[in-house]
């Protein structure tokens, strides 16, 4: 069949969806804000669009994120000093907690063998490469 791939793809994305993000986004394993956290993780501070383009998520739901995140004490914000428009995010050492808590986690669901993952991860880094 030649459109195997496809749906197989598409079967991966479905599932790891409901897995991730649970029923309306609310009730997964790893929320929006648990992935906002992930993206502030890899970078000393990040600004709202990389985080927009990184996660595909609208521009007023970040907003919406960002404030209970900085309510919670999770993230913090700072003005870049050439533009004082521009804020970055940056993650705090109790938002890097609930992160590793929350990564824990989900460890515990799948074990340690992660080379299923890394092939599939590599699979669809190529396939992003050739289209």
């Amino acid at each position: 069949m030649q459109n195997n791939f496809a749906k197989k793809l598409i079967e991966l994305k479905l599932l790891a969806e409901r897995l991730i993000e649970g029923r309306n986004k609310q009730n997964g394993l790893f929320t929006i804000s648990h992935q906002v956290l992930f993206v502030l993780s890899a970078k000393d501070s990040v600004c709202p669009k990389e985080i927009i383009e990184k996660l595909g998520i609208a521009k007023s739901n970040l907003a919406i994120v960002a404030k209970k995140l900085l309510k919670d004490g999770l993230i913090v914000s700072k003005k870049s000093k050439e533009n004082h428009k521009e804020i970055y995010y940056s993650i705090t050492k109790k938002g890097e907690d609930v992160l590793e808590q929350k990564l824990n986690q989900i460890c515990q669901l799948g074990g340690e063998n992660t080379r299923p993952l890394d092939e599939a991860i590599a699979l669809l880094n190529s396939a992003k490469e050739n289209n």
